[in-house]
Formats: structure tokens, C-alpha cells, sequence
């Protein structure tokens, strides 16, 4: 490695570095023994071994052995069991100032030592941490290009000269076109053969390059302009986009050398195959032309998505594949080691579906439709701030019942009006893939309301 290889390496782990913890000072009176029980344990340990006695009872050494001279002294001692709690005074031990009486409570430490400290005394605790990675948020990238998510650092605590990481990366697809002619209409766009790449860098060089599995590697997407059309050229045109939640990439078996100090950043890149659908749906181009659809769609991934509401978010299209849309799996970045140390972490928050459907029943509104909550008439929701919600509009009877929020009870139907703040509509309701969320945060306004956007009294509160 040359100087400046090595000095660059040191710039990078500098900016990860983790800081030594500061001296705190730490007082023994920590609640448990107070200043005079801590000095009487030490006064009585010092008096344990202390040799010489200067109570009037002891004799010089002469003295001592004429007692033994004589055969009528008693050389046995008898202790009692509670000898060391029996309390003495502290004139017979010969210490200054007023009488205390001095007793041993081996329930009391001599000293609220701080362990593990150095020379200094400040307390010295080993970080035993072999690595730490850093990961980057809302990642996207094209085709073929290279997107750093993450810096690996290798710390002083490593155990082996190498490791074999595993990694799971959350993954959303995004495809979008503008101005397109809408001739294009119900023309089919096949992205295939999705193959994802994980790239470790050292010093910006590229060490190891690994191949990764999509949960799902393909897309069928059918262009549907029905909003936001608007003229060029005398003609019709739209734009459209979609973002698809579809699950991980995990990337296995990425070999890496880890020295203590080693610093690598982790891009990832991908290939596709892009093909355009006329004849499925048996359209026919007037104003468009093939080359020019196809020149017009960008076609990309988004890893570690943060926002957990582009779960599915279609405009002027509409997903064929419906299985590769991940509705359910919370969003977690994760990667281990072959010594089995991990690490993980939550993108999004904690994300809570209710299942909503339509059915006759008796409410304080009266007898009619009414909104059933996993089944349950009327069922109580109860929003928590951190939490995101999503209520699950699929089922064919909720359609004409469009699910709406509101501060109001019974919504606009009371004079209330529809609450937005962090709502998002996806789909319509009684068709496949409908559904309201909502991110619940010190923004939003609590207790909600859910109503029908149509009738009255067909819901309940959401607190």
C-alpha cells in the first residue's frame, strides 16, 4: 500500500471513528452505603491487622512470655461467633478524637472501586466492536450505474483476517416516461432479467464484485393515461410513473480482508432487458412510434426506502404482475458475518394493516351499511404517533364506499372535512391493491374519524 492509499484510509476512518469515552467521575456514595458506614468498614479492616495493641491489658514482650513461663497461662483463645460485629470502643484501639464503637459489616464494601481502570484510574472499558456500517437512505439508481448505500468500517476489535458478509437490502422499482402520445394506451412494458450488483470499494478501487437475488426480477406494467393529460403539438399526451415495493436483494458470500482500519464503501449497480408490448393488448401506434416509447422510459431501483407509503403508487399505469408488490414486509436493512455478528436496521416504522369491508349492521347511527374493521362491526382503531397504518380497501364490497379520515365523527356528513395530513389513496376502493395510509407523527391531529365518502353513518372513530 502506498502513503497515500494509507493516508487516505486514515481520512475515511477518522470520519467513523468512535470517540474515547470521557472521564466521569464516579462517587462511592452511590445510594446504597453512606460516608459513615464506608469510614467505619475501613477503620475496622486497618484494626484487623494491626499487631500491637495499646489497651491497658497488653504487655510487653517480657511481660507476655513470663505469663508463659509460669504454665498457668491460658494460651487458648476462645472466639465467639459475632466477635466481628461486636462492638468495641475506639479508645482500646488507641484512635484520636471522640468514643465510637467500632464494628465490622462485611455487608459494606471497603471501597466503591471502579473496575477495569488504567493507570489514571479513569475507567477503561474495550470497545469489542469488530465493525460498524454506515448505510445511505433512498438510494436510487439506473441501469448500469454505480450508487453508493453503505461504508463498512473495520475496528480495532476485529477477530480474523477475513470475513464472508451477507447482506439484505429492502428494493423498490421505479419506472416512469413523459410526454407520450396517448395512442400508447394499454401498450405493455416488460422489464426482465433484473440482475443486481454489489461493488466493495477500497480507496475507491474496486475489490470485490458479487452478484445478487431479487426477491422478484421482473415487471409488467400496461400504460393507462387517464389523469393529468394535457396538448403538444394539437395532440393529447400524459406522463406516467410507478413505484413498486417488491421486496430485498441479498447479496451473499462478499469476501472482504478485514484489517483493523480497513474502510470500504458499497455501491450497487444493475442490468435489465426492456421490451415494449403492441401486440398483447393489440394497440396500434398513430403519433408514437416504438423506438420513441422506449427511449422515453427511465427504468430504475430504490434501496432502503425510508417512506413506507410507495408500497404501490401507480399513475397512468397499472402494474400486470401483481405478485411481485411486497404489501406486507417490513422494510430492514440487514448484514451479518460468517461469525455470526449482525446487524439490522428498521427503515420504517412499525406498520399496522386493517382489513376493511362493507356489511349490513346496527350502529348509533341506526341499521344499514357499516364499515367492519378484520371483521369486526364498527371495530376501534387506535392511532399511536411512530406507528403506520393501512387500511387494506380491496375487498369487492367496499366499492361506492370510499374510506375516508376526518376530526369530525361521521366526517363531511357532520360538517367535518376529509383529513390529509399523511394520508395516501392508493387505487380505488373495492378493486385489488386499494388502500388508505397513513404515517402517524406529532403532526397529525388526534382522534381521527373513518367515514363513507358517500353515506352517512357508516363509520366510527379511529382515535
Amino acid at each position: 500500500m502506498s502513503t497515500e492509499d494509507a493516508c487516505q484510509q486514515r481520512k475515511l476512518f477518522l470520519q467513523f471513528s468512535i470517540p474515547p469515552s470521557r472521564l466521569e467521575k464516579q462517587s462511592p456514595y452511590d445510594g446504597t452505603v453512606t460516608q459513615e458506614q464506608l469510614n467505619m468498614r475501613r477503620k475496622v479492616e486497618i484494626l484487623k491487622y494491626k499487631n500491637n495493641n495499646s489497651g491497658g491489658s497488653s504487655g510487653s514482650q517480657k511481660q507476655n512470655f513470663a505469663r508463659l513461663a509460669r504454665g498457668n497461662y491460658n494460651i487458648d483463645k476462645i472466639s465467639c461467633t459475632a466477635d466481628a460485629i461486636r462492638p468495641v470502643s475506639s479508645r482500646n484501639s488507641n484512635i484520636p478524637g471522640p468514643e465510637v464503637f467500632l464494628y465490622e459489616d462485611p455487608n459494606v464494601p471497603l471501597y466503591n472501586y471502579i473496575h477495569n481502570t488504567n493507570i489514571g484510574a479513569i475507567g477503561n472499558t474495550e470497545n469489542d466492536t469488530e465493525w460498524s456500517i454506515y448505510i445511505n437512505t433512498n438510494i436510487p439508481a439506473a441501469a448500469n450505474t454505480h450508487m453508493n448505500f453503505a461504508t463498512l468500517v473495520i475496528r480495532d476489535a476485529i477477530a480474523q483476517a477475513s470475513l464472508l458478509y451477507k447482506l439484505e437490502v429492502p428494493v423498490s422499482f421505479y419506472i416512469s416516461g413523459s410526454s407520450l402520445y396517448t395512442d400508447t394506451s394499454g401498450s405493455l412494458i416488460n422489464i426482465s432479467e433484473i440482475s443486481p450488483y454489489i461493488v466493495a470499494k477500497y480507496n475507491g478501487n474496486e475489490v470485490r464484485t458479487v452478484k445478487g437475488t431479487l426477491t422478484n426480477n421482473s415487471l409488467s406494467l400496461r400504460l393507462h393515461p387517464t389523469t393529468d393529460l394535457y396538448t403538444s403539438n394539437g395532440l393529447n399526451v400524459y406522463n406516467f410513473a410507478a413505484t413498486i415495493f417488491t421486496g430485498y436483494i441479498t447479496y451473499s458470500d462478499l469476501l472482504l480482508f478485514t484489517a483493523p482500519g480497513n474502510v470500504y464503501t458499497l455501491d450497487y449497480y444493475f442490468i435489465s432487458t426492456n421490451k415494449l408490448d403492441i401486440l398483447t393488448n393489440d394497440v396500434t401506434y398513430v403519433n408514437s412510434t416504438q423506438t420513441t416509447v422506449i427511449n422515453n422510459i427511465y427504468f430504475g431501483l430504490i434501496i432502503n426506502e425510508t417512506s413506507d407509503a410507495t408500497r404501490l403508487v401507480e399513475t397512468n399505469c397499472v402494474v400486470e404482475n401483481t405478485s411481485i408488490i411486497d404489501y406486507n414486509s417490513t422494510r430492514i436493512f440487514k448484514i451479518e458475518d460468517s461469525l455470526d455478528n449482525s446487524f439490522t436496521n428498521s427503515l420504517t416504522a412499525t406498520l399496522i394493516t386493517y382489513i376493511v369491508s362493507v356489511n349490513t349492521g346496527t350502529n348509533s347511527y341506526g341499521t344499514g351499511n357499516k364499515y367492519y374493521i378484520n371483521g369486526v362491526l364498527n371495530g376501534a382503531i387506535e392511532l399511536t404517533v411512530g406507528n403506520n397504518y393501512k387500511f387494506d380497501l380491496s375487498d369487492s364490497s367496499n366499492e361506492t364506499h370510499s374510506l375516508k379520515l376526518s376530526t369530525t365523527p361521521d366526517g363531511t356528513h357532520a360538517g367535518g372535512t376529509e383529513y390529509t395530513q399523511n394520508v395516501t389513496y392508493n387505487g380505488t376502493a373495492g378493486t385489488a391493491g386499494a388502500y388508505l395510509y397513513i404515517s402517524v407523527d406529532s403532526s397529525v391531529t388526534l382522534p381521527l374519524y373513518y367515514y363513507c365518502i358517500n353515506h352517512s353513518g357508516m363509520g366510527s372513530d379511529v382515535a
